[in-house]
């Protein structure tokens, strides 16, 4: 699932779209260099507040649009996947099976008395998707460190 996460992220292409929201605010906020060389305070505040207004609606389509490629990315697959756990292993099941609804037994020290399957889950999710992030990471790492050879008259 946490692969299928990080695949959706991908096809939706959203590190792109947020680099170049980011390239897009930035030039938006050098735009407002100009305004310091105005000598009347009033007109700059004015200047500025009308500014600042475009880049705060900039900025909370920025976050509306993010809130929603998490939840398509993220939240979607996770309760599809806790759904159809809990149909494949109901409660009855998992006391049939193995005399309790925890799936692991922790030791009686331990502030749980053990682990459900969503708990399971949602482990395996985040260690899933850490490894994932962190591979990807020294991936590019690697591949920025090792340009691509290119070979003579070939371009």
């Amino acid at each position: 699932v946490a692969l299928c996460s990080l695949l959706i992220r991908a096809w939706l292409r959203v590190e792109e779209k947020e680099r170049l929201f980011q390239q897009e605010f930035a030039a938006r906020r050098g735009e407002q260099a100009p305004i310091a060389m105005v000598d009347d305070w009033r007109l700059k505040k004015v200047l500025y507040q009308a500014t600042d207004q475009e880049l705060d609606e900039l900025y909370n389509d920025f976050i509306a649009k993010k809130f929603a490629y998490f939840g398509l990315t993220y939240l979607l697959p996770i309760f599809l996947a806790l759904f159809w756990l809990d149909w494949v292993y109901p409660r009855e099941v998992l006391i049939s099976r193995f005399g309790s609804p925890l799936v692991v037994s922790l030791p009686a020290w331990s502030p749980l008395p053990g682990l459900s399957i969503p708990a399971c889950f949602f482990l395996g999710f985040l260690a899933t998707g850490a490894a994932a992030r962190w591979l990807r990471k020294r991936v590019r790492t690697r591949r920025e460190a090792c340009p691509p050879m290119v070979e003579k008259g070939v371009m």
